[in-house]
């Protein structure tokens, strides 16, 4: 069902028009918030696209950009096709599509989540201005398309995400990181599918498990928003660090000496273990060159250490015609 009243037509989107997107990565399933936390990254794919005569054409570069595939199977067309649909645009327009993607594909840096932001994002800011979605129902569409909310939320909005819902009807509370809070990520060099990674989780675990990883949960949104001295106990996930984690013994060495070192580390279940780094240093980038130091030991493991100021970053979009 459309969400707007008046019907569109592809000569509501003139040739030559251009949108430009940012997006910021996510990191999600943070620490024991197991499908429901979510924490923007300053760190960002952006997209252009611009409405032409006729065809589909593709200029991409960066991340994945020798893998994915130059056709209506893209994901952001996919999302763009979903987005006008849902704005009442019954026909796909003539797109040329320019990415540069920095957020590393299968990594745990929900670049997939990111990726169908922008195609929303864009497909909205192409539409006249009265048609155009609003924040909160490029959220729904987007989580409808990704299938769950805990990567997009942070890509929308920002900040730290508390997600749920289900198809159709997602939600998504908001908290401002405190500002001393600096995340770093330890880009692995290796791929871990969504699939694989959660078949490794116990169908069963423990009542006493279940209730610790509960309060850690609780205290990890609280260390993240204003108490950032707690964040040490508040990152023990009891669900995956004992689980998933050993099972891939080069991200239980990283582990063991990112916990040494009194960094504060936070796995990422649906991604490579150990991708996800969460600190409260004065000097983050005193943090990464001890980081890169330990990882000599190590170097196999990593491909990069990035700084990703800004956890209050969100989407940005912006509309234009030349």
């Amino acid at each position: 069902m459309s969400l707007n009243s008046i019907p569109l037509t592809l000569t509501d989107i003139p040739v030559g028009k251009t949108v430009t997107v940012k997006v910021p990565a996510s990191s999600a399933n943070l620490g024991p918030g197991y499908d429901t936390l979510g924490l923007a990254l300053g760190y960002y794919d952006e997209l252009t696209v611009e409405r032409i005569a006729e065809g589909l054409e593709f200029e991409l570069s960066g991340e994945g950009s020798d893998t994915v595939p130059r056709n209506e199977n893209h994901l952001v067309v996919r999302s763009m096709r979903v987005a006008f649909e849902k704005a009442g645009l019954g026909e796909f327009p003539a797109l040329r599509l320019t990415a540069h993607n920095r957020i590393p594909h299968s990594r745990g840096m929900g670049s997939s989540a990111s990726a169908i932001v922008a195609g929303v994002a864009a497909a909205s800011a192409l539409l006249p201005e009265y048609a155009r979605l609003s924040r909160d129902q490029i959220f729904q569409i987007a989580s409808d398309v990704e299938g769950h909310p805990d990567n997009v939320a942070p890509s929308v909005y920002g900040s730290l995400s508390i997600s749920w819902g289900e198809l159709g009807d997602w939600h998504s509370l908001i908290v401002p990181v405190h500002p001393t809070i600096v995340p770093v990520v330890a880009v692995p060099d290796y791929e871990v599918s969504t699939k694989l990674a959660r078949s490794l989780i116990p169908a069963e675990i423990p009542h006493g498990q279940a209730a610790a990883n509960s309060g850690r949960a609780a205290l990890l949104i609280q260390s993240l928003a204003q108490a950032p001295e707690h964040l040490m106990d508040a990152t023990v996930d009891y669900l995956h660090q004992g689980t998933v984690c050993p099972r891939w013994s080069r991200a239980r060495l990283w582990w063991r000496i990112c916990v040494s070192s009194n960094f504060l580390l936070s796995s990422r279940v649906l991604g490579p273990p150990s991708s996800r780094l969460r600190a409260a240093p004065r000097r983050p980038a005193g943090c990464v060159n001890s980081l890169r130091s330990s990882r000599r030991n190590i170097p196999e493991i990593f491909l990069k250490i990035v700084i990703c100021h800004g956890a209050s970053c969100r989407l940005k979009s912006m509309a234009k015609v030349l």
